[in-house]
């Protein structure tokens, strides 16, 4: 793989500490969303204080975001007889609980949204940068473009329920959650995406508001962020009323 992928744990050494007998496990390895998530904060960095700081851009916001971008590039792959599109096979979102799923939605946007930030960084680098940061090598934001047009029609959906399953091939009936990652696609992710519709918004809601565990509170605090000007209380948003009194 290219780029840089951060551990799902570490004990300050940078080295992945999900592990068991000495061995990484199989979140160590496949829940790679953490490193969307760090460039994600960076993002949010960016935008809160205004996004004029070209030398964060130089020093910190484009070698961060550019690295994981190419993590994600390189990690994304096509399948025997499918053509071009790009896949995320046999990764883990923070729904622990699917531990080695196929187009998590949550890794797919995360992905998504990491690479486009990787894209407005260096063009901005690229149009104020200094004579010598212009003269380092030129980022393949060509290939990074290729590469989102090619991961996003991958994002799990069903145009017959208008909702997003956590992953390719979930079953409906009897589904549970540890949390449900995907309705972060909606927050705090934001994904703009051609399937992120009013409808869909409110199915995924829905849906996993009666699929998930109670705790973590993820799935509450989501539900919560949407329902809260929409009388009665939504139940979610009760359950965590109730347990702050």
């Amino acid at each position: 793989m290219k780029g840089a992928k951060f551990p799902v744990m570490t004990c300050g050494s940078g080295a992945e500490a999900t592990t068991s007998g000495g061995n990484v496990t199989i979140l160590g390895v496949n829940e790679i969303h953490e490193s969307g998530d760090i460039v994600f904060e960076a993002q949010q960095h960016w935008r809160l204080t205004g996004a004029r700081n070209l030398s964060w851009v130089s020093a910190v916001g484009l070698p961060l975001a550019s690295s994981v971008a190419d993590y994600y590039a390189s990690r994304a792959s096509t399948r025997p007889g499918q053509g071009s599109q790009l896949h995320m096979d046999n990764v883990c979102g923070p729904d622990e609980h699917n531990a080695a799923v196929n187009d998590s939605g949550y890794i797919i946007a995360s992905a998504i949204t990491t690479i486009n930030f990787a894209i407005e960084l260096a063009e901005i680098h690229a149009r104020h940068g200094s004579v010598d940061e212009q003269e380092a090598p030129a980022h393949n934001i060509s290939g990074w473009k290729d590469t989102v047009a090619r991961l996003a029609p991958s994002l799990p959906y069903d145009p017959a329920r208008s909702f997003h399953p956590e992953f390719e091939g979930m079953p409906l009936n009897g589904f549970q959650a540890k949390q449900a990652d995907t309705l972060m696609l909606q927050y705090p992710l934001m994904l703009n995406h051609s399937t992120m519709t009013g409808a869909s918004r409110r199915n995924d809601l829905g849906y996993y508001s009666k699929h998930s565990l109670i705790s973590p509170d993820m799935t509450q605090a989501i539900c919560a962020q949407h329902c809260h000007s929409s009388p009665p209380m939504h139940p979610l948003l009760h359950t965590n009323v109730v347990r702050e009194l």
